[in-house]
């Protein structure tokens, strides 16, 4: 299979550098970044990871901030997690679902004030169908 160049579309990580020399082998695009797929084998990075603990670059994950007098009520219509008691300073596993209670993303949430919230969101466009509320 050929490789992937980085360009304007595709870039590497600040921790690109340091995946390279740890011996990445493969790489996926994952929110126009570079994401390591795997360093030996996909079998025996499987194995791996069931026996050992294991870091991962997650630095491919888009940090939405969602700001304003009317955050909360807009966390609250494209989720059906319960947000009225989470507190500041705390996160949530978020699944957002379309109208017909299809998944779009399961980020992690963190509320930093009443009206302030950051996603963590996974590859997606997700900003674009929030956007569109």
């Amino acid at each position: 299979m050929a490789g992937i160049v980085p360009s304007r579309r595709v870039r590497g990580t600040p921790f690109s550098p340091g995946v390279q020399a740890a011996g990445a082998k493969a790489y996926t695009v994952y929110n126009h970044m570079l994401l390591p797929s795997y360093f030996d084998s996909y079998q025996n990075d499987y194995h791996h990871l069931k026996k050992y603990v294991q870091v991962w670059d997650v630095s491919v994950e888009r940090q939405v901030s969602v700001k304003g007098p009317d955050a909360a009520k807009l966390m609250r219509m494209v989720s059906p997690r319960d947000m009225n008691k989470m507190a500041e300073d705390q996160c949530y596993y978020m699944p957002i679902c379309d109208d017909n209670g299809g998944m779009l993303n399961d980020p992690v949430a963190i509320k930093l004030a009443e009206d302030h919230y950051w996603l963590s969101i996974a590859d997606g466009d997700l900003l674009q169908f929030l956007l569109g509320l």
